[in-house]
Formats: C-alpha cells, structure tokens, sequence
C-alpha cells in the first residue's frame, strides 16, 4: 500500500484533518520512542527522533507530489506539516524542565 493512501485513509477514518493528524502524529511518536528508549519526553533523543521520522515522511511527500501542475514545489506545505508535527514536542521538551524545576523551588 501506497504511504500517501494510507495517510489520507487514516485521516479519513478518524475524521479528523490532515493538520490534525499530524499534530497527533508527533505527539504519539514522542510518547513511543520516549517509552522505547527509557528516556522522558522531553529529553533531546526522542524530540530528534520525531524531528527524522517527520523529515523523512516530509521528503517522500515532496518527492511523489513533485512539481504541481501550478508550478508551485511541495515545500511551503511540507515545512507548514513539520511544524505543525514538531511544535507539541519542542513545547514540552522546553518546558517541562522549567516546570519541574519550578515546582521543585517552590516545595522548598
């Protein structure tokens, strides 16, 4: 099966749009690799992880969308689809240790 079918399919399924999925698709990255490489969510390895997975599902949508028949690249879309898969992630990565160093000065 075709990874752009099975994208739009599971989108389809859910109900829920393109944007939306992939907002949901870099959190459960996050949560997974996190839980496979016995490291928080907010350590730099799984954020990296999310960061390639996306890339890489990012070029694959490049390469098979191609040029449009507008000759307009794929690339404004991509970039507008990494972000929307990475910012969750770098919000926690950022400030989750801030809360938790808040929290720990604040029960002293």
């Amino acid at each position: 099966m075709d990874w752009g079918i099975f994208k739009r399919q599971m989108g389809e399924q859910l109900h829920i749009s393109d944007d939306a999925l992939h907002v949901h698709a870099g959190m459960a990255i996050l949560i997974l690799v996190a839980l496979v490489l016995r490291r928080p969510p907010w350590n730099w390895r799984p954020l990296l992880v999310v960061a390639v997975i996306e890339a890489v599902n990012e070029i694959y949508d490049m390469r098979s969308l191609g040029v449009r028949p507008n000759n307009e690249s794929a690339l404004p879309d991509s970039i507008h689809d990494f972000v929307l898969t990475m910012l969750w992630p770098v919000v926690i990565a950022i400030t989750w240790p801030l809360f938790r160093r808040f929290l720990a000065e604040r029960g002293k």
